[in-house]
């Protein structure tokens, strides 16, 4: 009592001197908070926000339940909020009513029923549980990316291509393989179909689909890559609105532009694609459907040696003069150069399919099926300006896939979801040669004045015999989630298995493949060597991978959320190899091996946003410039975890083929003398006149003998730990993105070859002392060719290649991006758009010699830059349009080149292992003086990259990967011009250009002096070329290649034409107003029986798409501190607005209700598109009055407001805005009556 006398004593002369200032007095709050038993609430929190300047004090209550706080400077008008644990919370907006200072705020707050009284636990009402997975719901603490940004990303001829796409999220490389992260090759990554495997590469330009890029997901529900998830996630159809669309796409040669080698080469390449997709309801509150279908076809003229003209060959590495030598050698020796069957030009076509069907008689029992289908025809495979055509084939695909999904809601309240997911895909790949004939290269040198050229030309034919492919996936999932005290805890529970086969008939090299060293030794049938498999059984595996995972998402608040878990995995191969005793007695390995491996991969991850705007939150914009996400800014996310690849069954196939075993795969190779004397004619006229031995049997050129692989008994699959950290935040009108990524990874895939006896035979001293595992007799000396059959442990066997996952490797990336916040620029004009992204990246890999760039022993391990180890990738886009414009937008990439190794064409160690690295021959310290002067020729006019290599590693050993190619650079564009009105709704003309750059690079520097702007840069790493062998100085005698690491258009043939596209877009679909009105008219089942909209029915129906911004503001009167004054005003304010809204819409009722039979006629359609603009007008009157009664605090609130308020009256006619807060057709008060 004291003290609380105390306090009113204080307050009432704080009163008095505030009295004395002119100051407005203080307000003391005060009150009471008690349980539904009268008894005292402690420590209870209660929160005090002043009215209008929003002002906050905090305090808790007293071991009386009392609680007391001053604001000196008093409005009388507060909001009082009060929390206790295990009761439910309470809130009061407190004003004062006359002259009083002290305003009395008591609260009873009553017990949550669902409380756990044991563990006091606050219980909020159950919430249902969804797995949606969207770019509006971003997973926690994941590092990924949803495919969004300006229209024309992609050329519309490789639209929907799931590799394109990924290549143009930040933070990808992209490599001569595909789209790879933080090092790891494309074979880890993992493609998927709504969370599925996905057996195809390209999707339907047409369908609805987006697309997420993830380098690291915290969810242990998700899992099968080491590399990167493409995940393309086909949404169902539209329940309200039928959709169609088609594209058709004309890549006309005569709209390509290039140089005279580009048309000569058939760079130009002319293609056609249409593409059509449609989505909505199939039958009414049944089914739902969404379709594409696409198909397209390509033509192209490439040059081969029987067409090519003089320039090209000599850029190709040839003088015109050889290859007729060799042409006119090749028909004297019955060598057939091209043939019937054999197309002059390359065409290819392509037709894919896919569709989803959605059952949604019951949105908590919903079952969704979704196909998808391709066919592909490649002709002309292998024509190249250094071969004939008879040495190329056709290949012929298939694919197919299926999934089934079923949604089940059970348990308390139907509350829990139960997801379960089957999927089966199976794809087929035909490969047929067009003639069957062993092949032959060909080591052509020539001379032309002072140039010096070296290069390989391909004769005979496709050197296999047909082969095919097929490939299969059977997945399935089933998940369960449920959330515990509203959506503060999420549980998610998986079973997931998949089993892939693959079987492979037929293949290459059955026939056989010569080399010659010169034209000179093919007239005279003097092969350098010959290769040939000679047994190649069919090759079949099966694997299978399971795990189960359990993952709980902790969101104690909005703001903040953790996400925790692991995942137990299982794999293994459904068989094993054949056991070779005589295999395992002679080397003292273990053949039969297939092991399983259980692993346990945690992860956790965490997500906080620490920026609580009003206006911050998830959204889109789409425009004519492009899609843009939008998610909630300042946040900080990330976490750590393991992730595992998928155990493939490749592996199994090829060792079940290879087990040294009767019967299984065997090999030949001869070199030098041991080679067998071709005989072209016999070849032609019967398969039993092939080479099966080598002319000296058994001696150091020849080894005939079973090829061999087996699995390591540790073998396991590509496993990564990788963190990340990702911080993103407003900067004005600006969204600022920093994202790093971290990984270590572990048990990555390499070769020993377990017959490798590593005996060293000799050293070669000039190169460094490079070691070599034969004697100098296995060494062909007038060609450099060699045997590795010296090296061999056992000459019952040839290689023996042992799988193993005992390599390591590292990386990181920094990704720095910048891009307006669609929210906040959304009402500039002219939907201006421009965002950078810049990544900077470090990945390092070991490699062994067997893996190839080998030096020394090839069983000892090194470090390198990893293949893919990119430093620096940036990504730019932009756009804007208006309506005397028309839309203009570009995308453009930089990627700074990729790690080579300088190599030996061939192996000169003995390890069996082709591509050696090379040693780099110091110019001017002597030795061979060809290579010498060839080398200093190279310095002179090579490439700067080929210079630079040669410069850092000259007189020593190349490094692993220790060369870099040229930056390569894209730029696309974009224009779409602006059609008359008639025409613009329902068409869209596109005019694309592709490779802006080398548009730039013709225009500048003209067709003879192109910088090749634009076009691909991959190095040949090919430095020396072995041209014989002294073996009395134990040195080999090389060639050094000219183009080593050119990528120049001067040196090289490769050539990017600047591209005109033209490209149409139809909207097909009905106008929306006229399916609404459809709808509108269509009977209703209501209690099974079929019955129309009454007037009041139809009028309701329309009105249900309305919003008022009265009821939305009054709805937050609290919050905003609204006065009597100003919500009395609202209220006549909504009143008068519903009366007009009504006036429009229930006359509309009555007038549609007189069509008994429910046909939307044109007179019908008319009245309702009457009153949408009637409503519209009205509906933009609306801002502005309710403006005029709330303050600039208050509109600063509500967002919504402020944004309507900005849109100019110009525009207002064609902006239509629904939030929410329908008009009914009655108040609740006359409803309840």
């Amino acid at each position: 009592m004291l003290l609380r006398t105390s306090a009113r004593f204080a307050f009432f002369l704080q009163l008095t001197c505030a009295a004395a200032q002119g100051q407005a007095p203080p307000d003391h709050i005060h009150g009471r908070v008690t349980d539904d038993s009268s008894r005292a609430v402690v420590s209870a929190s209660v929160f005090v926000t002043r009215g209008p300047d929003r002002a906050l004090k905090q305090t808790t209550t007293d071991s009386s339940g009392r609680y007391s706080l001053l604001f000196e400077d008093g409005t009388g008008d507060y909001l009082v909020a009060v929390t206790a644990p295990g009761l439910k919370t309470a809130r009061r907006r407190v004003q004062r009513q006359g002259s009083e200072r002290e305003l009395v705020a008591d609260f009873v707050l009553g017990r949550d029923l669902a409380l756990l009284a044991a563990v006091k636990v606050t219980a909020t009402q159950p919430v249902r549980a969804t797995n949606r997975v969207s770019p509006y719901n971003p997973e926690t603490g994941a590092s990924e990316k949803w495919s969004d940004g300006v229209q024309g990303q992609l050329p519309p001829t490789v639209a929907g291509n799931v590799s394109a796409i990924a290549g143009t999220i930040p933070g990808v490389t992209l490599g001569p393989n595909g789209p790879a992260i933080l090092g790891s090759g494309s074979e880890s990554n993992l493609t998927t179909l709504n969370g599925l495997s996905l057996g195809g590469a390209s999707l339907p330009r047409a369908a609805r689909t987006d697309t997420r890029v993830t380098g690291a997901t915290f969810d242990p529900t998700r899992d099968g890559f080491s590399g990167a998830n493409i995940d393309v996630r086909l949404g169902a159809g539209d329940r309200m609105y039928q959709q169609r669309n088609a594209f058709f796409t004309f890549d006309a040669r005569p709209l390509q532009f290039t140089d005279a080698i580009g048309r000569a080469t058939g760079a130009q390449v002319g293609s056609f694609r249409g593409s059509a997709g449609a989505d909505g309801e199939l039958v009414r509150q049944t089914l739902t459907y969404n379709v594409a279908v696409d198909y397209s076809r390509t033509e192209s003229d490439p040059a081969t040696l029987l067409g090519a003209t003089p320039t090209t060959l000599r850029l190709a590495g040839v003088s015109a003069d050889s290859v007729a030598r060799l042409l006119s050698t090749a028909t004297t020796l019955g060598i057939p150069l091209a043939g019937a069957g054999i197309p002059g030009a390359r065409t290819s076509t392509a037709l894919t399919w896919l569709a989803r069907l959605d059952d949604i008689r019951d949105s908590l029992r919903t079952r969704t099926i979704t196909t998808y289908a391709g066919l592909t025809t490649d002709g002309a495979q292998g024509f190249s300006t250094l071969g004939t055509p008879a040495a190329a084939s056709e290949r012929r695909g298939r694919t197919l896939g299926l999934q089934l999904q079923a949604n089940d809601y059970f348990g308390p309240g139907r509350r829990r979801l139960n997801q379960a997911r089957l999927g089966w895909n199976a794809v087929r790949t035909e490969t047929d040669p067009y003639l069957a004939l062993p092949g032959a290269q060909v080591l052509v040198r020539s001379i032309d004045g002072s140039d010096r050229d070296v290069a390989t030309l391909s004769l005979g034919g496709g050197a296999g015999i047909g082969g095919t492919e097929s490939r299969w996936t059977v997945e399935g999932a089933n998940e369960t989630l449920w959330n515990a005290r509203g959506r503060r805890h999420t549980f998610k529970g998986q079973l997931w298995g998949r089993i892939d086969g693959v079987q492979h008939t037929g293949g290459a090299d059955l026939l056989g493949r010569y080399t010659f060293n010169s034209i000179a030794d093919l007239a005279a049938g003097n092969p350098a060597s010959y290769n040939r498999t000679l047994r190649l059984p069919a090759r079949d595996g099966t694997v299978w991978n399971a795990a189960t995972a359990l993952a709980h998402q902790w969101s104690p608040s909005r703001f903040f959320g953790v996400l925790y878990g692991a995942r137990v995995e299982a794999n293994g191969f459904a068989g094993a190899p054949a056991r070779n005793p005589a295999l395992e007695q002679a080397l003292g390995v273990r053949s039969a091996l297939a092991p399983t491996r259980v692993h346990v991969s945690p992860r956790v991850g965490f997500s906080w946003t620490y920026n609580r705007d009003k206006d911050n939150g998830n959204g889109s914009s789409n425009n004519n410039v492009g899609q843009f996400y939008r998610s909630t800014s300042g946040v900080l996310r990330g976490g750590i975890g393991e992730f595992r690849d998928l155990l493939r069954p490749d592996l199994l196939a090829d060792a079940s083929a290879r087990t040294g075993l009767p019967g299984a795969t065997e090999v030949l190779s001869c070199v030098g003398t041991g080679v067998p004397m071709p005989d072209w004619n016999g070849f032609l006229t019967s398969p039993d006149a092939l080479p099966t031995t080598c002319t000296d049997g058994s001696g150091p050129l020849a080894e005939r003998a079973p090829s061999v692989l087996l699995i390591d008994e540790g073998y396991d699959v590509p496993r990564s730990w990788r963190a990340s950290l990702d911080w993103n935040s407003n900067i004005g009108p600006w969204t600022v993105r920093v994202g790093a990524l971290g990984s270590y990874d572990l048990a990555q895939p390499g070769t020993v070859d377990a017959n490798f006896a590593g005996t060293q035979r000799f050293v070669l001293d000039e190169e460094g002392g490079r070691p070599v595992f034969v004697s100098t007799a296995a060494i062909d000396a007038a060609s450099g060719a060699l045997s590795a059959a010296e090296s061999r442990r056992t000459a019952d066997y040839g290689r023996v290649s042992m799988r193993t996952s005992a390599l390591r490797g590292y990386g990181g990336q920094l990704t720095f991006q910048v891009a307006p916040d669609v929210f906040k620029m959304r009402r500039v004009p002219g939907s201006p758009f421009v965002s950078l992204a810049y990544t900077l990246q470090s990945t390092r890999r070991q490699f062994r010699g067997f893996d190839g760039g080998g030096f020394g022993d090839p069983r000892v391990r090194e470090w390198g830059p990893s293949n893919s180890d990119a430093r620096h990738a940036m990504i730019l886009q932009g756009g804007f349009t208006t309506k005397w414009t028309g839309t203009f937008t570009l995308f453009g990439r930089a990627q700074s080149g990729l790690p080579f190794t300088p190599i030996v064409q061939g192996d000169v160690n003995g390890d069996g292992r082709g591509g050696d690295r090379a040693f780099v021959p110091d110019a001017a310290a002597g030795g061979d003086a060809a290579t010498a002067a060839q080398l200093r020729t190279l310095l002179e006019d090579g490439a700067e990259a080929a210079r630079r290599c040669v410069q850092a590693f000259t007189g020593r050993v190349a490094s692993r990967n220790g060369c870099r190619g040229p930056w390569t650079a894209t730029l696309n564009a974009q224009w779409r011009p602006p059609l008359p009105s008639t025409w613009g709704r329902r068409v869209q003309a596109t005019l694309y250009l592709q490779n802006v750059l080398g548009g730039v690079d013709q225009l500048v520097h003209g067709a003879n002096g192109l910088r090749g702007w634009g076009a691909p840069g991959t190095p040949d790493p090919v430095l020396l070329i072995p041209r014989g062998f002294d073996a009395t100085a134990r040195r080999f005698r090389y060639d050094v290649n000219p183009r080593f690491a050119d990528t120049r258009v001067a040196s090289t043939l490769a050539r990017s034409p600047f591209r005109l596209t033209l490209d149409f877009s139809m909207r097909l679909s009905t106008d929306y107003n006229l399916q609404e009105l459809r709808r509108a008219l269509e009977p209703l089942r209501i209690n099974r029986q079929w019955s129309r909209r009454s007037a009041d029915s139809l009028a309701a129906f329309y009105l249900n798409n309305t919003s008022d911004i009265h009821r939305a503001l009054l709805a937050e009167s609290d919050s905003l501190f609204l006065s009597q004054q100003q919500v009395a005003a609202l209220r006549r304010m909504d009143s008068a607005y519903v009366a007009q809204v009504r006036a429009i819409f229930v006359p509309l009722g009555q007038f549609l209700a007189q069509f008994d039979n429910g046909e939307a006629t044109k007179v019908a359609l008319d009245s309702v598109t009457s009153a949408r603009k009637a409503y519209w007008k009205v509906f933009w009157r609306q801002p502005e009055i309710a403006d005029s009664v709330i303050t600039p605090t208050q509109r600063a609130l509500m967002p919504m407001l402020e944004s309507m308020l900005q849109v100019p009256a110009r525009e207002r006619e064609h902006s239509q805005w629904f939030f929410g807060h329908p008009i009914k057709f009655r108040d609740d008060k006359v409803a309840t009556r």
